[in-house]
């Protein structure tokens, strides 16, 4: 348990309010990280991107 923090969290109904919430835990989380993990991170979530727009496409046709 040294790893985890213990936190009490309010957490939206809606899920606009959700989304804006995880956005904003993202970002906050992507600016601790250094500039070259930061890099890597953009370049796995767009190559995870293309992939998946590769895929619906295949599944549109």
């Amino acid at each position: 348990m040294d790893n985890f923090d213990v936190k009490l969290d309010i957490e939206p109904k809606d899920n606009y309010g959700k989304a804006k919430q995880a956005i904003s835990q993202a970002m906050e989380a992507i600016s601790k990280l250094s500039p070259v993990e930061q890099d890597r991170l953009a370049r796995e979530l767009l190559t995870a991107e293309k992939y998946n727009l590769l895929i619906s496409f295949l599944q549109r046709r």
